[in-house]
């Protein structure tokens, strides 16, 4: 009963970084079109 607690708990803990790690890749290409541009 433990095991499936845990890895929601380790999946609960890691989705809030893939989601910023998201959110980097996003800003990172909007820089990269927007010095593109210019």
């Amino acid at each position: 009963m433990s095991r499936p607690v845990r890895r929601l708990l380790l999946h609960r803990r890691l989705v809030p970084i893939r989601v910023a790690w998201l959110e980097e890749q996003l800003k990172l290409r909007l820089v990269v079109r927007d010095a593109g541009g210019l």
